[in-house]
């Protein structure tokens, strides 16, 4: 789903969709909106399931998520100076081609999830034999 960035007003509007790819499913829900310098604010709950990569083994399993983000798009190059003043709480995420992706954006925050550190069932168990 994509958004033009011109679309979105200042005002809050609740937005909700299902995200599917692969073996991974998650139910996005929050709001967006334009602040007062023109960025575009995502305060989004990602919750479902994402199939991740053992860490020791390297199967692939489910784990439930229940996620919170809070994101701002900018139409323009962000630098430095600018970043940190626009920080706060949130990420920034540079859109130049002036529509939001929120598959794109869903796809990167999945994907940070699953460079984290996993262990299968297995490999717990094995673990709590060996102790």
């Amino acid at each position: 789903m994509q958004i033009p960035f011109s679309s979105i007003k200042r005002e809050k509007k609740e937005i909700e969709f299902l995200f599917v790819q692969d073996n991974d499913e998650l139910n996005i829900k929050g709001s967006i909106f334009k602040d007062k310098d023109q960025l575009v604010c995502m305060d989004l709950s990602l919750k479902g399931k994402i199939e991740v990569d053992c860490t020791i083994c390297a199967e692939p399993f489910l784990i439930e998520i229940n996620e919170e983000i809070k994101l701002k798009v900018s139409d323009k190059i962000v630098k430095n100076s600018e970043f940190d003043s626009l920080n706060e709480s949130y990420d920034i995420i540079e859109s130049l081609d002036c529509k939001i992706d929120f598959e794109e954006i869903i796809r990167g925050e999945i994907n940070t999830i699953k460079l984290d550190y996993f262990k299968c069932k297995n490999c717990q168990e094995k673990d709590k034999k060996e102790e």
